[in-house]
């Protein structure tokens, strides 16, 4: 039977790897979320811009909108367009949440 100093000095080392990949595992997990929350809140303020500039486009549309009704027609075209840009970003800053939730999810499996 083994003396318990013993059996400590010869678990040691292992014990120790295993902190050592844990901690590593920790700082990539660190690292990628802060990318990821990064790029989200750059997506968000993107979006947010997209989403004055909207705005801004629906107003100058109405008011030139009174002075042609030819200009119906573009309003419409330019509404659409907008919407599609909306959507796309939305659809980008889901799929960021879910990227980011995965390896979330990913690294607390260590």
């Amino acid at each position: 039977m083994l003396n318990p100093l013993v059996k400590f000095k010869l678990l040691c080392p292992e014990t120790m790897l295993t902190a050592e990949i844990v901690r590593r595992a920790l700082s990539d997990l660190e690292k990628a979320h802060g990318d990821l929350l990064a790029e989200k809140t750059v997506l968000e303020e993107h979006f947010q811009d997209t989403q004055r500039r909207l705005r801004e486009l629906e107003v100058q549309i109405e008011a030139e909108d009174r002075e042609s009704s030819e200009l119906g027609i573009h309003r419409h075209r330019l509404v659409q367009q907008l919407q599609d840009e909306r959507q796309q970003h939305q659809k980008d800053l889901a799929e960021r949440d879910f990227t980011s939730d995965q390896t979330r999810k990913k690294y607390q499996g260590w």
